[in-house]
């Protein structure tokens, strides 16, 4: 599938590189980029290090070399979306689907992995991650089906879905993934004659309860951090600099 530079932002490291809309990436950082999410996971990886891109532009292919820095506001990206290709489509096997599925999910697994990899590592903010809340999904669900109508939309679609699935197989109690955890503690304790009390598994929940309304609060801060960032930024610069 061709990745295609849709909406470059001006003041921004794509456009002082020269990224133009219509631009067609082929390589980031010598490898082929095959789909849009592998583009952004080598422009994650290659994060805080000069980013080489070839694209092909009119035939010709074009070397520029750029690097992510965060904008005003407040996130760290090189400042361009994606379009979709104008190609002509074909009928695809039930096969052919689940299997374009599941590598899809893979890819977006192994970009949640190292954006979370560095988060833990230290090499990225937690609010430079893209973790977020209602407010963070709304604005990504507003700029996928602007960039890519309906399509674009049922895509986060899967992708919420996707996490949800996840973060409740985490051992957390109150999720399923805890409700496992929870039965495999009292089965191994089972086979030496002993077993959670009750008094054990209402705190074990009410601690869940604790953690997920703290994540609740803190992925609520997050959003409106960013928002307010953003805002403020914008009201801080000067009249004829918003305009321009």
């Amino acid at each position: 599938m061709p990745v295609l530079v849709g909406e470059v932002s001006p003041n921004t490291p794509a456009a002082e590189a020269g990224l133009q809309n219509g631009d067609r990436i082929v390589s980031v950082n010598g490898e082929k980029v095959q789909s849009i999410q592998q583009s952004k996971s080598l422009v994650e990886a290659g994060k805080g290090a000069p980013i080489a891109i070839v694209v092909e532009r009119g035939g010709n292919f074009i070397n520029i070399s750029t690097s992510v820095r965060k904008l005003d506001d407040g996130t760290e990206r090189l400042g361009f979306g994606f379009k979709r290709p104008d190609l002509p489509l074909e009928t695809a096997s039930i096969g052919t689907a689940a299997s374009f599925a599941v590598d899809s999910n893979l890819e977006n697994l192994k970009a949640t992995g190292s954006v979370l990899g560095q988060v833990f590592a230290g090499k990225r903010s937690v609010k430079d991650s893209g973790i977020g809340g209602p407010v963070g999904i709304f604005q990504q669900s507003a700029e996928a089906t602007r960039l890519m109508g309906l399509e674009g939309f049922f895509l986060i679609l899967t992708a919420i879905s996707l996490s949800l699935g996840i973060f409740n197989l985490l051992p957390i109690p109150m999720l399923d993934g805890g409700q496992i955890a929870v039965l495999g503690v009292d089965k191994v304790m089972s086979w030496f004659g002993r077993t959670l009390s009750m008094v054990a598994k209402e705190r074990i929940q009410l601690t869940g309860l604790a953690v997920i309304l703290l994540l609740m609060v803190f992925v609520f801060f997050l959003d409106f951090s960013r928002l307010a960032s953003k805002f403020g930024t914008s009201s801080d610069k000067p009249a004829a600099e918003q305009i321009k």
